[in-house]
């Protein structure tokens, strides 16, 4: 009997003097007179990555049926320019073009039987949202043209984000390529609304042409 009294006291003063101490009873308690204290360590692994997504790969345009497609009558006194182009893309995106739409190729305007005839060239518009998301500072986004033969007229592509410019690419032949630098992450997915636009002159040469547009993020040069 005194020899279990005597192991409940020992057993009794070794907590005592452990809870005085903060000492871990077990693993995960802790106890103590005044206070108790435990931490937990976290590790969060993010690793790096780049994202592309396009809200259409594909653009059709048949001149031979123009229906359901965003076509305008350039009047034949505005002869083509670059600079002319990128406006008439900014005025479509934001709503104000001043160019009559037709379906006509070559392009002309009737509005009546036996009426006025306008004629000009044609140009075509295509909209489509291209997003990125990187979360490495610093990237880059490369954009190269490639077309199977020259003598599709003149292709012009110009990248927006919100109404500020972020890039263009214009050209007749079979390849150009461009490219922007920024600093910092894309702050999310990043969207840039991207008009496409071939002008038709009476330049172009009869054929199917077939074109590819690569975009392609990459770390940047910054």
């Amino acid at each position: 009997m005194f020899r279990i009294i005597l192991l409940s006291l020992v057993a009794g003063l070794a907590f005592g003097l452990a809870v005085a101490a903060g000492e871990p009873i077990r693993e995960d308690v802790v106890f103590g007179v005044d206070e108790a204290e435990v931490k937990q360590d976290i590790t969060v692994e993010i690793p790096p990555r780049y994202a592309l997504h396009l809200t259409a790969t594909e653009w059709v345009l048949d001149l031979a049926d123009l229906e359901g497609q965003a076509c305008f009558l350039v009047p034949k006194n505005v002869g083509f320019k670059k600079g002319i182009f990128k406006d008439f893309q900014m005025e479509w995106l934001l709503g104000d073009l001043d160019l009559l739409p037709t379906e006509n190729y070559p392009a002309f305007i009737q509005k009546e039987p036996g009426g006025e005839v306008r004629k000009g060239s044609l140009i075509c518009l295509f909209r489509k949202v291209l997003q990125k998301f990187t979360n490495v500072p610093d990237w880059q986004l490369e954009v190269e043209f490639a077309a199977d033969k020259a003598g599709f007229g003149y292709f012009l592509l110009s990248d927006f984000i919100d109404e500020w410019r972020f890039f263009t690419l214009g050209t007749r032949g079979t390849s150009a390529d461009t490219s922007r630098d920024v600093r910092g992450t894309t702050g999310g997915w990043l969207d840039n609304t991207l008009v496409e636009g071939f002008w038709f002159d009476g330049t172009e040469v009869a054929g199917d042409y077939e074109i590819t547009i690569t975009f392609t993020l990459t770390p940047g040069a910054l």
